[in-house]
């Protein structure tokens, strides 16, 4: 299970980062969620497709092994992560 499990990120990863190159480039972002299916349209569903894609290279960094340039990508990822998704939030 632990050879197959980072293959299994890798794809995870590629396609986050296919969903949010795809995003940035028609500006059309959709979800799914219980209520059915949102999409978002312009400026917000570009900030929305690039914080897939920061996903998308902090999914692509759990199969390297620890040290302490992993750690801080990690660290940097996240809080562009966290500030792109509050950028789009605000953007409405």
């Amino acid at each position: 299970m632990f050879q197959i499990l980072p293959w299994v990120v890798v794809m995870i990863a590629l396609l986050a980062l296919y969903s949010g190159i795809n995003a940035i480039w028609n500006a059309e972002y959709c979800s799914r969620g219980r209520s059915g299916v949102s999409c978002s349209h312009g400026i917000t569903a570009q900030l929305q497709g690039a914080a897939t894609l920061v996903i998308a290279v902090l999914l692509a960094v759990i199969p390297v092994p620890a040290s302490k340039i992993k750690k801080a990508a990690c660290w940097l990822l996240g809080l562009v992560c966290i500030g792109l998704i509050f950028a789009s939030l605000l953007v409405r």
